[in-house]
């Protein structure tokens, strides 16, 4: 966590919370409320569904590759410009989020309004990987069973 952290979050066990509410019993009723109180709730449905077909999976496998143990830090520059981290611990699943890595690269990679720089250095011994879109820069890549994300220019510094 950078000392210079505004905001840190840590969060563990995500996949074993997804589940618990899961079965709960006001599940059912909370979804059945949410498109009448959440703006948009049908196209963020079908913005789901496309998410699930292209990584070919479903939430509850996606939250238990990246809901083992995930931290997010952010943080000011010197310039005062918000930076943001975020690490992924793969909770045994890194080749299924090495999966899902490659995934949005392809993605990114047709995309015109995005560019991406792959190998684009190494920090510490760890290659890193580049994403530009929109003036923004998103720098990561695999740290043992670690997928490390910063936005921002000198993120990596953190």
């Amino acid at each position: 966590m950078p000392k210079e952290s505004v905001i840190h979050l840590q969060l563990q066990d995500i996949d074993g919370v997804y589940g618990e509410i899961e079965v709960s019993e006001n599940w059912e009723k909370t979804l059945a409320l949410l498109p009448n109180i959440v703006p948009n709730w049908q196209d963020m449905q079908q913005g789901i569904t496309t998410a699930q077909a292209v990584l070919n999976t479903d939430l509850l496998s996606v939250l238990e590759t990246v809901g083992y143990r995930t931290g997010v830090s952010v943080w000011l520059d010197q310039a005062g410009k918000p930076q943001i981290g975020l690490v992924i611990h793969s909770g045994g699943n890194l080749s299924e989020l090495q999966r899902f890595t490659k995934i949005v690269e392809g993605l990114v990679g047709m995309s015109d309004e995005f560019t991406w720089h792959p190998s684009a250095g190494v920090y510490q011994r760890a290659p890193y990987n580049v994403m530009e879109m929109n003036g923004n820069v998103v720098k990561y890549g695999f740290v043992n069973d670690f997928l490390v994300l910063g936005a921002g220019e000198g993120v990596l510094k953190n």
